[in-house]
């Protein structure tokens, strides 16, 4: 990894959770879908730094292989999260 591309591991990992949850995980072309950082709501806006999630989002599509790994565990979880609740009682389906 050469230096240009520590500033995006040296910070905390939230951003990487910040860009998937901005862009609501989905991807394109099997890579997280950055322009989806462009219908942000004003609102989504204020509570994301969209220009530092477009810095983030051009790192990993470039082929970070530590970003990825991360991105693919948000994917497990949140693929788990889904089946968790499929099998779940209609009771604690409305809980959500």
């Amino acid at each position: 990894m050469n230096s240009g591309n520590n500033q995006f591991h040296d910070h905390d990992s939230d951003e990487i959770f910040d860009l998937y949850n901005a862009v609501n995980g989905e991807r394109y072309e099997g890579l997280l879908d950055i322009r989806k950082l462009d219908e942000l709501t004003d609102e989504e806006r204020e509570i994301f730094d969209v220009p530092r999630l477009k810095e983030l989002g051009a790192h990993v599509i470039s082929g970070c292989a530590q970003c990825e790994a991360i991105i693919n565990t948000l994917d497990w979880a949140r693929g788990r999260l889904k089946k968790e609740m499929s099998v779940a009682s209609p009771k604690q389906k409305n809980w959500q």
